[in-house]
């Protein structure tokens, strides 16, 4: 996960992503802004307060350890990481910036309430696009905000979690912390003996996952599983299924050893427009 990562090496990925694809320049200096204020966002998590009969039973039954409701999440370092965003957010200009305006605007006036915002939005997945149309703010970027504010007290608690997987084999293509779908992959090792790991797209924790098969559908027929390789640079893959033509993006770490995946994901957003262009979602 990226926040146990030191912060040297984070930026040192960075500064490489922004050599080789200066075009995304911006980008990756916004995207820094970002990762350093919740690298330095205080984060306080008590898992000893969950039931461990709890835990216990759903480990004994291969469930996953949390529903996402049930995070123990430091509401207050969340919502001091959520005001230092919009401040961030402020500065990127054009459409980002009127729409941070705006969402500061609604808090600053009472209509938006931040605790409860950050609550609901843990409870339920969709709950931040609802609360943006509510109020009239742009659905996307309060979506993010929230995310990114709740992130590092997620990574904590699952990191703090991890322990209790060890030693399991879980094959399932849900977070086993926490049920939520990967958000991208990554391949380690050697070509012939790689492993296939899938990240949390909510508390960002990695699994091994079987080598070969569609991670949303679970199709294994190799004549509708691709993998669609960009021009000039394969650190990070398309991985599509013509089954229920979804994708995952992929970083290839074994011939690129050292990648920090969360970094190489970004450097390859647009990937996910040449995915959407030819019919996946």
């Amino acid at each position: 996960m990226l926040r146990g990562r030191p912060w040297e090496d984070v930026v040192e990925a960075l500064a490489a992503v922004k050599q080789r694809r200066p075009e995304l320049e911006e980008l990756v200096t916004f995207s820094e802004q970002l990762l350093l204020a919740q690298h330095k966002a205080p984060v306080r998590v008590d898992t000893d307060a969950l039931d461990e009969s709890v835990l216990r039973n759903r480990v004994r039954r291969r469930e996953p350890l949390l529903r996402r409701w049930e995070f123990p999440v430091d509401l207050e370092s969340a919502e001091s990481l959520f005001l230092d965003l919009i401040q961030i957010a402020r500065k990127r200009g054009d459409q980002v910036e009127a729409s941070a305006a705006a969402t500061e605007a609604a808090l600053e006036e009472g209509r938006l309430l931040l605790r409860s915002l950050l609550k609901g939005a843990l409870a339920e997945e969709g709950y931040a696009y609802a609360a943006a149309h509510e109020h009239g703010l742009d659905p996307e970027l309060l979506h993010a905000l929230v995310e990114w504010s709740l992130r590092p007290s997620l990574e904590a608690c699952a990191e703090k979690l991890a322990e209790r997987q060890k030693g399991l084999r879980w094959e399932e293509a849900i977070c086993p912390i926490c049920g939520s779908a990967p958000a991208f992959a990554e391949l380690r090792g050697e070509d012939v003996t790689s492993l296939r790991f899938l990240y949390c797209g909510l508390c960002g924790f990695p699994w091994q996952f079987r080598r070969v098969g569609c991670p949303f559908c679970g199709c294994t027929d190799h004549n509708r599983l691709r993998t669609l390789f960009p021009e000039g640079d394969e650190r990070c893959v398309l991985e599509v299924c013509e089954q229920c033509h979804r994708y995952i993006k992929t970083v290839d770490n074994r011939t690129h050893f050292g990648l920090i995946p969360e970094i190489e994901v970004m450097a390859a957003s647009p990937l996910d427009l040449v995915a959407r262009d030819r019919g996946y979602v």
